[in-house]
Formats: structure tokens, C-alpha cells, sequence
């Protein structure tokens, strides 16, 4: 079996408060975009889990979402089968737009399927949340908010495709890094409700201006005061009269939401021609498609 693992981006990223478990609680609109990592899954006889990469800086043991993920379906099923699994890695890895994320969701559908475990999705769902805060998203795509440590989710409305303009900087940006610090540094929790809540409006309306108008990223200030350049990428993306642009998650990468199509292949090819990696792609409604 051979599928598409599809990146997230997130429109709007509030944080509401500290946690006494030192995490934080978040609310987030994202949604699934059409770029995405392959993946190979092969259901083998005994225990074996075998997981390669392309990118021999991804580990492929328990540092591996996809290895929890994989063990975690094992032990709630009480499958004794194995897997070998080759990820072919396109989504720029620690960029906040959710790779590792979206590959354990793909890999808990496929397996609870190639081991015939027959779990409901309620069950994964249950899964994937203790493999990571991201995993649920992944197990449907689309677009929604996310709430609590980000598990929580209610599905809104997908509007026809969104076109964006992403940029990788090429900056590995830690979550555990961006939020440690934001702790640290003690930040005032700025309520930002409205302006997400202008974003979903805007999914719900179908109404690209009011989403641009939404996007917001509470954790901006402390990422953009350790890597300055990534506050000139989005400026840069703002001066070509975007609807917006953002930070996507904890970072690196940075994304401004285009008018249309063209819009946003002349936004990008403009970034392209200053020295940018970027692409111009589409929203898109689901997390994972056979290839």
C-alpha cells in the first residue's frame, strides 16, 4: 500500500493559557495543504517493525512518531503481525506544518486495516492522541479547531481549494523549544479569540479576505526574536499584497494566503527568484490519499 501523508498549516494559533503539566492550552484553525510525504506499508508475518527514510537525519526508532504509532495500534489491538514502512520525506521536517504528525495518523488507518484489526474510529482516534497532540487532526484533514493541547477538535466547513504560498527557510525550529520559551519569557496571554474567530467565520463563508484578515500566530514574537529572518520572509510575502501571511505551528516555515491560483504562482515565483524555497499549492480535504 502506498499513500500520500498530507502537511498542515495553521491559520490562526492562540494560546490561552499555561497548564500545571507545563504545557499549554491552544486554540488553532488549520487545515490540510497538497504537499505531502509517500509512504510504503507492508504487512509482514511476526512482530518485526521495520521503518526506513529517505532522510537519513529522521530516525526510524521510538524517536519516530510513526514507530509509537505503529506500536501503540499493536498493543490496543493485540495484533502479533509486523510492518515495513519506507517513508519518502517532502514536507520539511520541525517546519510546524506537521510531517511526522500526519505519517503516524496515515500509518494507524493503514495498519488497522493490512492487520485487520477492525478498530473504530473512535478507537484510533484514542490512539493517536497518546501518540501525539497533532495525530487526530491527521486522521481526518480538512479544516477545523483545534482546542486543549490541540486533540480536541470540531470540524468546520471546507471552503472550495485555498491557494498559498509556503516557504521553507530551511530552519529546524523545535515545538518543545518555542513553547519553553514562550513560558519562559513570561509573555501576557494576549486574548486573540476575535481574530481567530474572524478566520473560522471566513472558512464558514467562504470568504477568503476575512481568513487572510484572521491569521494570527501567538507565537510569532518569541521565534521571530530568536530567527529574525523569518520576519522578513513574511514581510516580504505582505509586500505582494498577500491577504495574509503567518507563521505555520511552532515554525520555521511561513505561508500568506493568495487571492487565486495565479495570485499566488506570481507570489511565489517572486520568492523563488529572490532565494527562497517555496511552493504555491492548494488547501486540500483530506490527510491521506492512496497514491
Amino acid at each position: 500500500m502506498r499513500l500520500e501523508s498530507f502537511a498542515k498549516v495553521n491559520f490562526g494559533l492562540e494560546i490561552v493559557r499555561r497548564r500545571q503539566d507545563g504545557y499549554h492550552d491552544i486554540r488553532t484553525v488549520l487545515t490540510t495543504i497538497g504537499l505531502a510525504d509517500a509512504i510504503e506499508i507492508e504487512a509482514i508475518d511476526g512482530p518485526q517493525l521495520v521503518v526506513e527514510c529517505d532522510d537519513p537525519e529522521i530516525p526510524t526508532d521510538e524517536g519516530n512518531l510513526v514507530v509509537r504509532a505503529a506500536r501503540a495500534l499493536s498493543g490496543a489491538a493485540g495484533s502479533r503481525r509486523g510492518a515495513r514502512i519506507r517513508i519518502e520525506k517532502r514536507i520539511p521536517v520541525s517546519a510546524g506544518l506537521g510531517g511526522g504528525s500526519s505519517n503516524a495518523a496515515t500509518v494507524l488507518r493503514a495498519l488497522n486495516l493490512l492487520w485487520w484489526a477492525g478498530l473504530d474510529h473512535s478507537k484510533i482516534a484514542q490512539i493517536a492522541a497518546t501518540v501525539g497532540s497533532d495525530v487526530p487532526f491527521f486522521l481526518r484533514g480538512g479544516a477545523a479547531v483545534a482546542s486543549g493541547r490541540g486533540d480536541r477538535l470540531e470540524p468546520i466547513p471546507d471552503p472550495p481549494p485555498l491557494w498559498i504560498v509556503l516557504v521553507n527557510p530551511g530552519i529546524q525550529v523545535s515545538s518543545a523549544w518555542a513553547y519553553g520559551a514562550y513560558r519562559r519569557a513570561k509573555m501576557e496571554l494576549t486574548n486573540a479569540g476575535a481574530r481567530i474567530n474572524m478566520a473560522i467565520s471566513g472558512f464558514r463563508s467562504n470568504d477568503a479576505a476575512r481568513i487572510g484578515a484572521g491569521m494570527y500566530n501567538a507565537l510569532e514574537p518569541i521565534v521571530f526574536s530568536e530567527y529574525p529572518e523569518l520576519r522578513s520572509i513574511k514581510e516580504e510575502l505582505l509586500s505582494f499584497s498577500a491577504l495574509g501571511a503567518s507563521m505555520s505551528g511552532s515554525g520555521s516555515a511561513i505561508f500568506a494566503l493568495a487571492e487565486d491560483e495565479e495570485s499566488a504562482r506570481e507570489i511565489g515565483q517572486a520568492m523563488e527568484d529572490r532565494g527562497h524555497r517555496t511552493w504555491a499549492l492548494s488547501t486540500c480535504h483530506e490527510a491521506a490519499r492512496l497514491e
